[in-house]
């Protein structure tokens, strides 16, 4: 069975979650999905935080950048939310040539076109008097 290595920036509450899930459901998934999941590396704030599932301390490291940079890791998911850094998170993988779920690409395309949307509005209500064609 060939086996896909998952990197995972964020181990919060969800990052704890998805963890629990692969622990009590990770067979039952890679029977149905024909793939052995196994988790890599997990960046974190702090190595030292209580989380409600704990990580193996070999996991862990604080730098995301050395999860989005490991060969051996073939998809990343970000789990840190937000628009600012998990946005520079995701690009930075994608650069990496790494599989990111699409949800998350997703998620940046609205924000670009709300940003567009909202130049768009903004450009018609200060040039509405004017003859643009």
């Amino acid at each position: 069975m060939q086996q896909v290595n998952l990197g995972m920036i964020g181990g919060g509450t969800v990052g704890s979650g998805v963890l629990h899930a692969l622990q009590q459901n990770g067979d039952l998934m890679s029977a149905r999905l024909g793939i052995k999941i196994s988790l890599r590396k997990v960046a974190v704030k702090s190595l030292d935080k209580q989380r409600a599932h704990t990580f193996a301390r070999s996991l862990l490291t604080t730098d995301w950048q050395e999860v989005v940079n490991d060969p051996e890791i073939h998809i990343i998911i970000e789990l840190v939310g937000g628009t600012g850094i998990a946005k520079t998170m995701v690009l930075a993988a994608l650069e990496k040539g790494k599989t990111i779920p699409w949800n998350y690409v997703g998620k940046t395309f609205v924000y670009v076109a709300a940003y567009l949307g909202a130049a768009l509005s903004l450009a018609l209500m200060l040039f509405e008097d004017r003859e643009l064609s």
